[in-house]
């Protein structure tokens, strides 16, 4: 670098002076030339560029945008569209853990992933070079005072992709997801949350087949073997009459076996056996009845087939069960 004396009052302030101050390197680093229009139209061009970042001429040259269309909700946290990315991703995770079962809303979901993500393919292109550009023109007007160089690193920082984000919201959905999955599958984190969850019976109990119930004690009558022997269910039939015994997996009100019995037909009653209260419903359409009892919160139920024309056999299996 040049030596000056800014104390000499004979220093040269000539127009060459001047031209070789400027050519000194490190003062250009804080003096900016001024740009003609299409030097100034090529910078926003290249800052654009850089703001883009990964696969940049591809968003720039393609109409169609095949990782927005394949990846959907994932691709636009990648391109750092967080919130739009995690409520679409959210709402997909969330259908799923709550209508897993369903086929029908299954399919459904299915349409509107598929329609959403050809809305995104053809439209993240086009309008993601628009805000792109927005923002880029708005990040140089802001620190036009800077360097070049300066402005095209708040681009890139401020632009690109987020591995990482992706990751992490891709992480935090999954678990929100699994968490009121488990919630609604779980009475006591409902209860906790003093959270009601609406009460459903079609008629049919659903066995818990790999629950203990050796605590379960009954007469087998003569002629009955086993049909399924399960450690939560066990089943017997003599050929005409059939019978089954285990722990329900998720238990049903008496008051939800009376609406159920309201609209459907058939009668329930309550009677004391062995210091156990059972409800018992019977199905007069498929001639079936149900004995259900509750014992430390959990329900217990035997189903016996052919009921009217096997009465007598399964009094006496009713009338031995004890629970301990």
């Amino acid at each position: 670098m040049n030596n000056y004396d800014l104390e000499d009052t004979n220093v040269d302030l000539s127009q060459s002076f001047i031209e070789s101050l400027m050519d000194d390197d490190k003062i250009k680093k804080y003096v900016k030339k001024k740009k003609t229009e299409d030097e100034e139209n090529d910078f926003v061009l290249s800052l654009l560029t850089k703001y883009i970042g990964v696969n940049s001429d591809k968003i720039v040259n393609k109409k169609f945008s095949t990782p927005g269309f394949f990846l959907g909700s994932i691709y636009l946290i990648y391109r750092k569209y967080y919130k739009l990315g995690f409520l679409y991703l959210l709402l997909i995770a969330l259908t799923l853990a709550l209508f897993y079962n369903n086929l029908m809303v299954l399919l459904v979901l299915l349409a509107e992933i598929l329609i959403i993500n050809l809305v995104i393919g053809f439209q993240f292109n086009k309008r993601y070079l628009e805000t792109s550009f927005n923002r880029v023109k708005q990040i140089e007007s802001r620190h036009s005072n800077l360097p070049d160089e300066a402005i095209e690193d708040i681009c890139i920082k401020r632009g690109g992709t987020s591995v990482f984000m992706t990751v992490l919201i891709i992480i935090v959905v999954g678990l929100i997801s699994f968490g009121v999955k488990q919630a609604l599958n779980n009475p006591e984190i409902l209860s906790n949350l003093n959270l009601t969850k609406k009460e459903e019976f079609n008629g049919k109990y659903v066995y818990d087949k790999n629950s203990d119930i050796s605590n379960v004690s009954f007469a087998i009558p003569t002629g009955y073997i086993s049909k399924s022997n399960y450690v939560g269910f066990k089943e017997y039939s003599n050929g005409n009459c059939v019978f089954s015994i285990g722990k329900l997996k998720e238990d049903v009100s008496e008051e939800t076996l009376e609406q159920y019995v309201e609209k459907n037909g058939g009668f329930l009653d309550i009677s004391m056996i062995n210091n156990h209260e059972w409800f018992r419903y019977v199905d007069l359409k498929t001639n079936e009845a149900y004995y259900k009892t509750t014992f430390n919160d959990e329900g217990y139920l035997m189903v016996f087939k052919n009921y009217s024309t096997c009465t007598a056999s399964f009094t006496n299996v009713i009338n031995s069960v004890r629970i301990n």
